[in-house]
This record gives structure tokens, C-alpha cells and sequence, in this order.
């Protein structure tokens, strides 16, 4: 796969969409950048977004989102109450695995966007620098630059986050324009640029045996 180079674009951020408010989910479908609820046990909830949607081992339908968006064993809903699944496991950055276990539809697809054709590496991020690009149910669908190398377990994309955000799908677009999974936000950097915090993908889904569904 070959990736279109950072340094060709002319600016530092592509603004494809702006949605201020909530991105809207399609009646009955569960798809990647819904809204996500998380509830407590006290009945308090956090809504942030879902990230990618996967096949596990064992061929049922798995999905991320951010950590500290759900404790494990947590409960998470739509943002009509409607069950999506239970939070099984943190991975060592801000990364949690849920098992979905709705009645709705699942798909992998992007709505509107695309099918997702399997996940970049961390060092094709690095080698490549390729568009990337983020949708989620505060800023919308956004488009920027790798600021910051993956190292450590997380890379930084111009574009910035908003509450909300966390958990948002990144992928990265490939000179062919095919769509390859490339992280979840997990924040936004500190410094004056306010990047996106993302948690490179590939790793955890080799960890915990995931492909993307179709």
C-alpha cells in the first residue's frame, strides 16, 4: 500500500466536515464514530465515541474506544439507551476492548466515508507520514498532519479533539484512496497546537486477535 506523503499537502489541516454537535447514527446500525455511553453504576453516564468495529477469535463482533471512557465491566449504550456491549479489557495506553453483544446491526464500514481495508503500522505511519484523519461525535470529520512519530505507544495529528472525541477512529488514505485503520483519540496534546493524542491500532488488534470485520 502506498500512502500520499505528508509534505505534499498544502496546509497543516484539512477541515473536510465540521459538525459541532452529536454525528448522528443510523437508526438501528452500529457503526464506527457513534456515539458511545458509558454508565456507572450509580446511574451517572460519559459519552464519548466508538472507534473501530472488528471480528475476535472466536467470530464474534468486538469494538475500542478510549479507557478512560469505560472501567472494565462496564456497561455502554447508545445514546438511546440501546445496549452496544460490556468493557472487557484495558490495553497498556488509553485503549479499552468491548464485546458487543447489541441487537443492532454491526458494520465496519465509515458511514458515509468508507469500508476499512485493514490497519496501518505504527512505523508505516512514521515512514510514510500519510493524510490522516479522525471523525468524531464533537469536532466531526477532520483531516491533518502526524506532529508527533508513533513512539511510545502514541502518536499526535493536527486537527485537535473536543470532549467527546475520545475513542474516535483514525485512519490514514492511501494514494489509491482505500481507508486503513490507524488509531483511536485519546486526547489532546498540551502545547499550543492542541493535537490529537491518538493510540496507534495495530498492535492491539494483533494482541487481542482482531480483524476487521466485512
Amino acid at each position: 500500500m502506498d500512502f500520499r506523503p505528508a509534505f505534499a499537502l498544502a496546509s497543516t489541516t484539512i477541515l473536510l466536515a465540521l459538525n459541532p454537535g452529536v454525528s448522528g447514527a443510523a437508526p438501528g446500525i452500529l457503526s464506527p464514530a457513534d456515539p458511545l455511553v458509558a454508565v456507572s453504576v450509580d446511574g451517572t453516564t460519559d459519552t464519548c465515541t466508538l472507534g473501530f468495529l472488528f471480528t475476535g477469535s472466536d467470530g464474534y463482533a468486538r469494538g475500542v474506544t478510549a479507557a478512560h471512557c469505560g472501567k472494565v465491566e462496564q456497561k455502554l449504550t447508545t445514546t438511546n439507551r440501546q445496549a452496544v456491549g460490556v468493557v472487557t479489557q484495558h490495553g497498556q495506553g488509553d485503549i479499552a476492548l468491548i464485546n458487543i453483544t447489541t441487537e443492532l446491526r454491526v458494520f465496519s464500514k465509515l458511514p458515509g466515508i468508507g469500508d476499512i481495508r485493514g490497519a496501518i503500522t505504527p512505523e508505516e505511519i512514521n515512514r510514510t507520514q500519510p493524510l490522516l484523519c479522525k471523525r468524531g461525535i464533537a469536532s466531526g470529520l477532520v483531516c491533518g498532519l502526524l506532529t508527533a512519530p508513533a513512539e511510545a505507544g502514541f502518536f499526535t495529528m493536527s486537527g485537535g479533539s473536543d470532549h467527546g472525541d475520545s475513542g474516535s477512529p483514525v485512519w490514514a488514505i492511501s494514494e489509491d484512496g482505500s481507508l486503513w485503520a490507524a488509531g483511536i483519540v485519546s486526547g489532546v496534546t498540551t502545547n499550543e497546537s492542541g493535537d490529537a493524542f491518538v493510540i496507534p491500532i495495530a498492535p492491539y488488534m494483533t494482541q487481542w486477535g482482531l480483524t476487521i470485520s466485512r
